[in-house]
């Protein structure tokens, strides 16, 4: 063994040596390295990735290797420039199990034939090279990170131009895992591992495999990492954005598979985006502001596959962690930035999330009489008018528009109508103005929007909530107008007006006391 200054190298003279490793050597190495290499005509494995020497050194590093070293098995010249444009030549005189060949070396590289050169290549090149990558520099972070960017890169590009991945996919997912795991602190790395996850798995559940045993798997296993993620790097906008939207996509939710830890976070996620959207628009520039609104709707859109299947003991048990309350305060919160510009692209956004956080409150108040009381009692039945109020004064002749306001409009009343059912709270909804827009809504109708089923299906809903709210009698009808009498009188137009061909499907237990 010998010793330069900050180098450290010790050798075995033995014709036997197995492995030699160079590492960050010295620029002032008294002799060129390819001159101690032909002592050693039994190395197997090579590693000069980084190699600080001129480049006309690392030529003939390649042609002592042929000559002097034929038994060699793995050969790594990452990083290393060559001025000899025939390398692929040289190195086709071996019969390597890897090469790698990781960075700008590659300009003088025949792409084409890397996979001729070894049994497995480590290059930027191709998805399979990427996958070695991941498999095999598995300590070394830069290296990680710039192969996790690239895999990103390589598989949208692929994907656009009509090549099958999905014979890879799951190893891809399990090598990006397996990173992850290593450097749950490391923030670049948390961001595009969630990043490349998402596009291969949105793939995946294009092509409906998402249902296999061994996706469930990598999906319980994602979601575990996910939310260690989460709550390393809840400070990291970037980080959570991605983590979120990949949970929303993997919709596992099953009743024994850490309920409590993905509910927690996913509220947590939702008080602290609270918190940001409440200094909007001042504080925030439009970059924070979109990253915001979409960590909001991918957090309520998995809090609403979370709430979908689950059992009304569980749907009890989230109310009781005061999931109406983040639902509604988030709701409030997007609903300001809404109705500054309803008819405009960012309006149209976060009428988006408004969408979503009805239909998760719709889903969480279902058959749940405490959660619709929490809802009456911070505020929801005045924020539905107010709410209502904007909606009914949008008028445009785009559909997209229209349909994201018609849907809107019935997620509200499916929200409203679960509240009628609760016999207890149906004395707080009897005001002249709550009960006017039911009225309004049983005839709803709009000149740019010529959906039959949901048109129908909001007047369905007005008029279930009419009829539950006369149910009680003409007794505990407290306001002078309207009359018990005329919604007595309002509510069988609508069965009146339905058409027996039309396609659609409303619940009928709202029309139970009817």
């Amino acid at each position: 063994s010998w010793s330069y200054p900050g180098l450290i190298l010790v050798l075995s003279w033995s014709y036997s040596l197995k492995l030699q490793l160079f590492y960050q050597l010295s620029s002032f190495l008294f002799h060129p390295l390819p001159l101690s290499l032909h002592s050693f005509r039994k190395l197997q494995h090579l590693d000069i990735s980084g190699y600080p020497l001129p480049q006309i050194y690392y030529d003939n590093v390649i042609s002592e290797t042929i000559l002097f070293m034929p038994t060699i098995k793995s050969l790594d010249i990452s990083n290393c420039m060559f001025l000899d444009t025939n390398v692929t030549h040289l190195l086709s005189h071996l019969k390597l199990d890897f090469l790698g060949v990781i960075g700008d070396q590659l300009q003088f590289v025949n792409i084409q034939n890397l996979d001729t050169l070894a049994t497995k290549v480590a290059s930027h090149c191709k998805l399979e090279h990427v996958l070695v990558i991941l498999n095999r520099y598995t300590n070394k972070v830069g290296i990680l990170e710039t192969a996790l960017k690239n895999l990103f890169t390589l598989h949208r590009d692929m994907i656009q131009l009509g090549y099958n991945t999905e014979h890879l996919e799951l190893q891809l997912r399990e090598a990006v895992l397996d990173t992850m795991e290593r450097f749950p602190g490391g923030k670049i790395i948390q961001h595009l591992g969630s990043a490349c996850l998402l596009n291969i798995n949105v793939l995946a559940r294009k092509r409906h495999s998402e249902g296999s045993p061994e996706f469930r798997r990598q999906a319980r296993r994602a979601v575990s990492l996910l939310l260690i993620s989460i709550n390393i790097h809840h400070y990291c906008s970037e980080v959570v954005k991605h983590c979120v939207m990949l949970l929303s996509q993997f919709n596992i939710y099953e009743p024994d598979f850490m309920f409590f830890e993905i509910f927690c976070s996913l509220i947590d996620i939702l008080n602290n985006q609270a918190g940001i959207l409440r200094q909007m628009p001042a504080a925030y520039s439009d970059r924070d502001r979109e990253s915001s609104r979409l960590i909001s709707f991918y957090t309520v859109r998995s809090i609403n596959h979370f709430v979908c299947s689950s059992s009304c003991e569980r749907k009890n048990t989230v109310g009781r962690m005061k999931l109406v309350e983040a639902i509604l305060d988030i709701l409030k919160l997007s609903f300001k930035l809404f109705k500054q510009s309803p008819h405009e692209t960012e309006g149209m956004e976060f009428c988006s999330l408004l969408v979503e956080a009805w239909s998760t409150l719709w889903n969480a108040t279902d058959e749940q009489p405490d959660s619709c009381d929490r809802f009456v009692t911070n505020g929801g039945l005045e924020f539905y008018l107010e709410s209502y109020h904007v909606c009914s004064q949008v008028t445009t002749d785009d559909p997209v528009v229209m349909h994201r306001i018609v849907t809107l409009i019935r997620n509200m009343l499916g929200l409203m109508g679960n509240i009628a059912e609760v016999e207890a709270i149906r004395p707080k909804m009897q005001k002249s103005e709550l009960i006017l827009s039911f009225v309004a809504l049983e005839s709803f109708s709009s000149p740019f929007y010529d959906a039959v089923s949901d048109i129908m299906e909001i007047k369905y809903s007005a008029a279930g909530i009419l009829s539950h709210m006369c149910s009680d009698g003409r007794g505990s009808w407290m306001i002078d107008y309207p009359t018990y009498d005329d919604i007595v009188q309002i509510c069988p137009h609508v069965t009146e007006r339905w058409r027996s061909r039309t396609d659609c499907c409303t619940p009928t237990r709202i029309w139970l006391p009817w």
